[in-house]
């Protein structure tokens, strides 16, 4: 029991008892007065505490029930003498546990209609006060009711007296069908229930210990088995538990039979089974184990928050989700060629439900054509619309130059090392959903169906089936529309559910309510910026694109700064002093942004003179035949030509034994010439020796230009005539004086 507590009520002479039973109540002090009403409750403290129910008080009389008599008693007493009672010493209480007050979302249709039918009876007695609290007043309006056919006196007497006792209201005869019945019974050896037809077996009663076996059938074939219905899990806890296998001793097989105590009886039923399973205390548990905790809490859990509870406003948080678009497409430039069903990214405003950017392409969904659905966000839309030929105003699609708070999306592209530097190169906060959980992006989901609802009014070629039966049509064959036409249909259809689709049950806040603001995107959107309600940074494409951008580490060498083998230059000479540094104090690393679509350039972290964050990096003239193609084209071309390279050895190694074999020969050659080396005497002379074999080698060259012959008496010798006919020395020194003096 709890202790007492007593507080004042100030300004009266009553005060408030909390009593060690839990019951507040109210003690009046001498002289005070006390006002008795209706459905007050009085406790009259003795050894054995009794307790009174004020059903009707009016003038000097009131009329009190006895709570605590099996039966209907009521006592009609004069009024001072129970306020005498409670100056005494009686409490009057305020907080009991006799009223009964029945959860409305627990009541079944059965027991509502009971409880308005006893209320209706009641009703037209209840109206005959004082009277009708007279025994034998009360027992001739029950027993008329009972000749008329109305209802029979045992049914209205309990009517009478659950309504007195339970509160003196249309929920004190709420019916209790739970503890109606006998009850839980412990089953015997006889059959319980109605007997079969003739011919089946008795049947088994369910006990505890078979309940025990259900209930290990139910983890086993049930729970954990997802491919089993309940039937075929009841049929496996049969096999499984109520026979035998015997394995015959001399044959070695194997034969089952029922076990002994069902041979004769017959095994549980199905009923049985289904029963005790509807019957189960955690059958809630058990639907999750078997869904699944994801797909129990995406599709079957309750719903009772809303995606817009705890947003400040527009920005605070974007949703981006991607899936194939219903509709297969065909090439631009032949619309006979069929093409793949493009990708859909949607960017979806999680207060306002705006359609803030697409995406719609043939990149699969990956973080690439994620960001280029984010790029769109922050892209001109009037420009955008133009160049797929619809034009709009800038009220229309008014999101433009705006960064959200957070992204909502996906584990798949989302989460990693790009997702991780976008986060610290924008300010922009990413929220991973669990997985499975497609809950938790309703927007951008909702958004999906109402897409593909719309585009498959008017367009041919949208797949009806995700799986095709025989005779269904194709929608390859249908195809009539090339991508841009397909984007310029979902442009269309985004215009649409941001400026003339309003939201149905969406949850208008009271100011929007006062203001009568409709439930349509833009003007949700216009009158949260309007009032500040927003969390939007601004931002550029330039500024959005690089943080898309895949980051790495690239090396700063003598060549330029070296990426996935390709060497890159900054356009200012001024910069290059950094590969000086690298020739002289060797290469170091150095943080890069690349397109992995585009070599062309790369970009590298460090504050640019124009004020940007990043320096624009070109390729060299080393890797300029690189440009204009993806990184992956790039290394497959270095990769194809250190193939061929790695294919050519064997023709190098050929030829180089050919050239080894060749040169050997020739020197093997010379050297049967000369059997040994050159004196010292021999060795000298060497330049007059290179003049005569350079006038041998002259004479044996020839020219390709066409000569004339002249006869050898006409021409006489260059060398005689500016000597005056006198032979050359022979001698090597006068050689070398004539080389060298004038």
């Amino acid at each position: 029991m709890r202790p007492s507590r007593v507080g004042v009520r100030h300004g009266s002479q009553v005060r408030a008892v909390t009593t060690g039973l839990g019951f507040r109540s109210c003690r009046c002090a001498f002289g005070g007065s006390v006002m008795l009403v209706g459905r007050d409750v009085i406790r009259y403290s003795s050894e054995e505490p009794r307790h009174f129910r004020v059903v009707w008080t009016e003038g000097d009389d009131v009329v009190l029930f006895d709570l605590d008599a099996p039966d209907t008693r009521l006592v009609r007493r004069p009024r001072a003498e129970v306020v005498d009672e409670i100056r005494a010493g009686a409490e009057l209480l305020l907080d009991h546990a006799f009223d009964r007050h029945p959860n409305p979302a627990k009541l079944t249709d059965a027991q509502i209609k009971r409880r308005r039918k006893l209320f209706g009876l009641l009703q037209p007695l209840l109206e005959r006060v004082p009277d009708i609290f007279d025994n034998r007043v009360r027992g001739r309006a029950v027993a008329d009711l009972e000749r008329e056919g109305v209802a029979s006196a045992k049914t209205v007497h309990s009517a009478f007296d659950r309504y007195w006792r339970f509160g003196m209201s249309e929920n004190a005869l709420t019916p209790s069908f739970s503890r109606c019945g006998r009850g839980d019974r412990t089953p015997g050896d006889t059959k319980l229930g109605r007997r079969p037809a003739e011919g089946k077996p008795l049947g088994v009663n369910v006990t505890k210990q078979m309940e025990k076996i259900f209930q290990k059938g139910l983890d086993r074939f049930y729970v954990g088995n997802r491919k089993n219905s309940l039937k075929g899990a009841y049929e496996l806890t049969m096999t499984d538990f109520f026979v035998d296998e015997v394995v015959d001793p001399a044959t070695g097989k194997k034969q089952w039979f029922p076990k002994i105590e069902f041979a004769q009886s017959g095994y549980p039923s199905f009923r049985q089974f289904r029963y005790w399973y509807d019957k189960h205390p955690d059958i809630l548990g058990i639907r999750r184990k078997r869904a699944g905790g994801s797909k129990y809490d995406k599709d079957m859990r309750g719903i009772v928050g809303t995606a817009v509870a705890g947003l400040m406003g527009v920005g605070s948080r974007f949703e981006i989700d991607s899936t194939p678009l219903d509709i297969g497409c065909v090439s631009e430039i032949n619309r006979t060629v069929p093409v793949s069903r493009p990708t859909f990214y949607q960017v979806t405003d999680v207060l306002s439900k705006m359609i803030c950017g697409i995406y719609v392409g043939f990149e699969n969904a990956s973080w690439l054509a994620a960001g280029l659905a984010v790029r769109n966000v922050v892209e001109d839309k009037v420009d955008f619309c133009v160049r797929y030929g619809v034009d709009i105003e800038a009220d229309q699609w008014p999101v433009q130059g705006l960064n959200p708070a957070r992204y909502m999306a996906d584990r798949g592209e989302f989460e990693g090392f790009d997702a991780t530097e976008f986060v610290s190169k924008s300010t922009v906060t990413v929220e991973v959903a669990a997985p499975y959980r497609g809950d938790q992006k309703g927007s951008t989901e909702k958004k999906f169906d109402q897409f593909h609802r719309l585009l498959r009014t008017k367009l041919d070629g949208m797949i009806e089936k995700q799986v095709r039966e025989r005779g269904d049509a194709d929608y390859r064959r249908d195809a009539i529309l090339n991508l841009n036409e397909v984007t310029a249909c979902v442009i269309e259809v985004a215009i649409f559910l941001n400026n003339h689709n309003k939201l149905v049950d969406y949850p208008r806040t009271r100011e929007m309510i006062a203001e009568s603001v409709p439930a349509i995107p833009v003007m949700l959107w216009d009158w949260c910026i309007d009032r500040g309600m927003d969390e939007l940074t601004r931002a550029s494409v330039s500024m959005v694109e690089f943080a898309l951008l895949p980051v790495a580490n690239a090396t700063v060498t003598p060549m330029g700064y070296r990426y996935r083998n390709l060497y890159y230059k900054p356009a200012g000479r001024e910069q290059w002093k950094v590969f000086d540094r690298a020739r002289q104090d060797g290469v170091k690393a150095a943080r890069v942004s690349y397109h992995p679509l585009r070599t062309t350039n790369i970009y590298l972290h460090e504050p640019g003179d124009d004020g940007a964050d990043f320096v624009v990096l070109e390729l060299t003239d080393r890797s300029v035949a690189y440009a204009d193609v993806s990184f992956d084209d790039a290394t497959a071309l270095k990769k194809a030509d250190d193939v061929d390279t790695a294919n050519r050895q064997q023709d190098r190694f050929v030829g180089l034994a050919r050239l080894s074999s060749n040169l050997g020969g020739t020197n093997a050659s010379a050297t049967s010439e000369r059997k040994s080396p050159l004196t010292a005497s021999q060795a000298q002379g060497h330049k007059s020796n290179k003049v005569i074999e350079r006038d041998r080698e002259r004479s044996r060259r020839g020219t390709g230009l066409p000569t004339t012959s002249v006869a050898a008496n006409d021409v006489e010798p260059l060398g005689k005539a500016l000597d005056g006919g006198a032979a050359p020395s022979s001698n090597d020194r006068d050689n070398r004086m004539n080389d060298y003096l004038p």
